[in-house]
């Protein structure tokens, strides 16, 4: 049986709490538990008269109160406990040994939650029946139910009369097992007879210049004063195909940094067309990009470099072409125009005479929300009688928000009403220079 347990109480005798108090209950002094509403009733008996009990109404049923006072109850004779008034107006503060088995209840102190209030069995009135300590209900719960070291009494060390059989073990008292002491044990340091050091005082050792040999290294790493990274460091690993996010080591004049491997590779193509684009005729702008393809046309948010360049191929045919109508090629980034040409179109009646080539540079000058590229467009294509070319330049500086993903796209408008018609027949999109 626990010796102290806790509960909810909400009335004792005739006097009804406003708030519910937290208590701990001495399970010894436990005449009966009966039920009461959802809670019960505890009697107790009285701590002046045996003879009579106070009713405590708790919230706790029946079950739950026996359950509670069959708690594991621990070795624990005593508590050492700092009384900061004994009731009987000493209010020095005091270390006080309290024997478990004379507690009777125990609830928090109204004036600091940090103290508890400890109501005594069998205390003479000029001792007083009430002491404040400084100690919290749920810690005097835990430490009253608790397993000693040495199956003893709890006990403060500057007081061992305080209570009876008190427990003088090891455990207890903080002391170590004793040990047979060798003749080493309590030397005094020196190098003469009979001390520590005994021996030469010349010793390396003694002088603190004791050093061992340099070990030789073998394998990756060679040498036994200035190491060396042995070729096998390289040759004994696997070979694999470089590709970006791989890392290499550079020395940098004197200083080994790393790089990513993606500055070593050839550049290679972003983006192919695989297919015809759709045949641009009317007078509506249209997609001039192929209808399928390999590789990717977008960029992420914040991916662009400032020197990034690029290199854009298309080239296609004009089946039927009319030289009052007007063609303009368009190149755009995030929606934003990175240039265009416009050129007059000439007579063209014969399929798969006239041909058409647009070539893009373009390289990141700045980066941010109000970053810069610079765009070259050249745009030709050969005449049908005479077989020279015809078209126009164009060199622009854009600005564009780097920060947010993007793509790439190419348009063409016939302007004019005249039947013009053109078609893209290969695309190519080639990352030149990589940026820092």
């Amino acid at each position: 049986m626990a010796k102290l347990f806790q509960i909810t109480e909400t009335k004792i005798d005739s006097t009804t709490h406003l708030v519910p108090k937290v208590k701990l209950l001495s399970a010894d002094y436990v005449q009966e538990v009966v039920d009461f509403g959802s809670g019960s009733i505890i009697r107790l008996r009285d701590n002046n008269n045996v003879s009579k009990v106070t009713e405590r109404v708790v919230t706790e049923d029946k079950a739950s109160v026996l359950a509670l006072m069959d708690g594991t109850q621990g070795s624990v004779k005593a508590l050492s406990l700092l009384v900061l008034n004994d009731g009987g107006g000493d209010v020095d503060s005091t270390v006080k040994l309290i024997p478990v088995d004379y507690v009777l209840e125990v609830e928090t102190d109204v004036l600091n939650a940090s103290n508890s209030i400890v109501t005594l069995i069998n205390i003479s009135s000029s001792k007083g029946k009430k002491y404040t300590v400084q100690e919290t209900v749920a810690n005097i719960l835990t430490a009253s139910n608790a397993t000693s070291g040495g199956g003893g009494d709890l006990v403060s060390t500057n007081n061992l009369s305080d209570v009876a059989n008190a427990a003088t073990s090891l455990t207890n008292l903080g002391g170590e097992p004793s040990f047979t002491k060798n003749t080493g044990f309590n030397k005094d340091f020196g190098t003469t007879a009979g001390t520590v050091l005994e021996g030469d005082k010349n010793d390396a050792i003694v002088l603190n210049t004791a050093k061992s040999t340099n070990a030789t290294h073998t394998g990756e790493v060679t040498g036994s004063g200035s190491l060396t990274v042995d070729p096998t460091a390289i040759s004994n690993k696997a070979s694999v195909t470089a590709a970006a996010g791989m890392e290499v080591l550079v020395n940098d004049a004197g200083t080994l940094k790393k790089a990513d491997a993606s500055d070593f590779l050839p550049n290679t193509s972003l983006y192919v067309g695989l297919s015809d684009s759709a045949t641009l005729t009317g007078g509506t702008e249209q997609s001039l990009l192929p209808a399928t393809g390999q590789g990717s046309l977008s960029v992420p948010a914040n991916a662009f470099k400032v020197g990034d360049s690029f290199h854009l191929v298309m080239a296609g045919e004009i089946p039927v072409g009319n030289k009052l109508d007007d063609f303009t090629f368009k190149v755009y980034q995030d929606g934003v125009v990175l240039g265009e040409i416009t050129v007059k179109l000439e007579d063209i009646t014969v399929a798969g005479e006239s041909f058409w080539e647009g070539e893009v540079d373009f390289t990141i000058r700045t980066i941010g929300v109000g970053g810069t590229v610079c765009s070259n467009i050249d745009w030709t294509f050969n005449k049908n009688l005479t077989k020279d070319f015809k078209g126009s330049r164009s060199v622009t500086v854009t600005t564009i928000d780097t920060t947010t993903a993007s793509a790439l796209t190419v348009t063409g408008q016939v302007v004019g009403g005249n039947g013009s018609e053109l078609v893209t027949k290969l695309m190519t999109l080639h990352k030149v220079i990589t940026g820092v």
